[in-house]
């Protein structure tokens, strides 16, 4: 079978998302359009590459062994289009997840360098998108450093996301403007955790324990206003999340900032220490001036500023 890349490309963007709606979106095409082309990818190859049903979407066998060749591939004919065009490759970002901070961020780029070609996928975790930025499958991605990297990459602090909860107008947080993170102990925490971030997962849980707080992890990916409020009636557990993540909006729900201290997930920016991609430079410089100059990390100049923490 000759493959085609248009299929190629549908069966890694779907595989990222496992959501084809989502995918559908980022391919600017129909869903109906999107399962034709993953269809006729399966015909060709003789398999299934997902096990779709109602409620979930996730890849076979099959469809694991080929994820990484196709991504190879893809690559290799981005590249070789890019060559004969004497012009660099679109710079390839990975924002982890279209709800978090890295997308906000990563608009923002695109509104201050429109110059700067932008092809953007969603692996969710660093788990996933380190390996792939050291194969050069991507130039540049987000995520909370910790410990010490290879020297093979370099990273640089680019956004102190403040933390807060989310619950409903009846719960009694609801009636205050803030809240210190150690009054949550009488109601608990809940949060989402998609797929294996366990970049997330790893420093809310130290955030919880460190202020008595229970703490769950229900498996919910795409949270609702209806998840929230079932959540937190009858008193119930606070939705943890940050101020950049594109949360619910409804007018049965209530935000609470949380101070004293204010917890903040910290994002840093990733990439390949000898990249040689001309205009991955040029997005770090662009992303740490806007950094800067709209306070992304105003959060360090509060005294006293462990990870995780602002006092």
């Amino acid at each position: 079978m000759d493959l085609d890349m248009a299929l190629i490309r549908a069966f890694i963007v779907c595989a990222e998302e496992l959501h084809f709606g989502r995918a559908a979106e980022r391919l600017s095409m129909t869903q109906q359009a999107l399962s034709k082309r993953i269809a006729k990818l399966e015909s060709g190859l003789g398999t299934t590459m997902f096990d779709r049903s109602t409620r979930s979407v996730a890849l076979t066998d099959a469809g694991q062994r080929f994820l990484l060749p196709a991504r190879e591939a893809l690559a290799a004919a981005d590249a070789a289009v890019a060559a004969m065009q004497g012009s660099p490759r679109s710079l390839r970002v990975d924002v982890l997840h279209e709800r978090l901070a890295p997308a906000v961020l990563t608009r923002r780029l695109i509104e201050e360098a429109p110059a700067i070609p932008v092809e953007l996928s969603s692996r969710r975790t660093l788990t996933l998108t380190v390996p792939a930025l050291l194969r050069g499958e991507i130039d540049l991605t987000f995520g909370r450093i910790v410990g010490r990297q290879s020297r093979t990459l370099s990273h640089r602090l680019i956004r102190l996301e403040p933390l807060m909860v989310v619950v409903d107008t009846e719960h009694p947080l609801a009636a205050l403007d803030a809240v210190r993170p150690a009054d949550l102990a009488e109601f608990g925490l809940w949060t989402s955790t998609p797929d294996s971030a366990s970049e997330w997962s790893g420093l809310v849980s130290h955030l919880a324990q460190s202020f008595g707080c229970a703490l769950r992890f229900p498996n919910v990916d795409n949270v609702t206003a209806e998840e929230i409020l079932r959540w937190s009636r009858d008193r119930g557990p606070a939705f943890l999340t940050g101020t950049d993540v594109r949360n619910p909006e409804d007018p049965r729900l209530r935000v609470v900032d949380l101070v004293d201290p204010m917890p903040v997930y910290p994002w840093s920016l990733v990439w390949r220490t000898a990249e040689r991609h001309p205009l991955v430079r040029h997005a770090v410089s662009v992303l740490t001036e806007l950094s800067a100059k709209d306070g992304w990390c105003a959060a360090l100049r509060l005294p006293h500023w462990p990870e995780g923490l602002a006092t």
